[in-house]
């Protein structure tokens, strides 16, 4: 397969994988991760159609950077098949199911995924701030913030594991299902944004690498 690689793009750890390791490790990741909106009922089959189209996306990305090296593009498909995109649609199935509306009322959540996905491309002085407060907080309030999430964050996952193992057998799936889409709502939005951020960073130190 060597042959095949294109050595005068970056490259990626996993270049020098053999490509049974690869498949053997980015099949079944992908076809798990892009599965979870099934976990929202009802099983229908434009949802597996969904899924599936995820999983093909994702995986196809993952040997395109691994035949060819990195590719801006291929990053993009990747991430936002991973994380905006599975987020997003796990967060819609949970809102038709708890609200009982139309999706075209779930448009406007669509419309802040991709505008948190803009935002690194028409502010990348802000969009640096936002991603500097998340990782490594310079300001009091982020780093309360910080210490705040770190702190709660034992609690909340125990307490969600006790409401998926013992919530829905008292007040049925309505509320877990409600958990579900506002976390993978705040999750599609927030992703939407690190995605962006990051493509937009790789392509910038590639272009300042290959100099003028």
């Amino acid at each position: 397969m060597s042959n095949l690689r294109r050595p005068s793009r970056p490259q990626l750890p996993m270049h020098d994988w053999p490509l049974w390791k690869l498949l053997a490790l980015a099949v079944p990741v992908s076809a798990i991760w892009s599965a979870f909106p099934i976990i929202v009922p009802p099983h229908a089959k434009w949802v597996l159609v969904v899924c599936g189209a995820m999983f093909v996306s994702a995986l196809g990305s993952i040997l395109w950077l691994y035949l060819y090296g990195y590719s801006p593009w291929a990053q993009a498909v990747l991430g936002f098949s991973f994380l905006p995109g599975m987020f997003t649609f796990l967060a819609t199935r949970a809102w038709l199911v708890v609200l009982h509306i139309n999706w075209v009322w779930l448009l406007p959540l669509w419309g802040a995924v991709l505008v948190a996905a803009l935002v690194p491309l028409v502010a990348p002085r802000l969009s640096k701030f936002l991603w500097t407060e998340q990782t490594a907080p310079r300001t009091r309030i982020g780093r309360a913030l910080m210490a705040f999430c770190l702190a709660a964050a034992p609690t909340a996952g125990t307490l969600g594991a006790a409401w998926g193992l013992y919530g829905s057998r008292f007040l049925g799936q309505e509320p877990t299902i409600l958990g579900i889409a506002i976390g993978a709502s705040i999750l599609g939005v927030g992703s939407g944004f690190i995605v962006s951020y990051n493509v937009v960073e790789w392509r910038r130190k590639l272009s300042s690498a290959a100099g003028p």
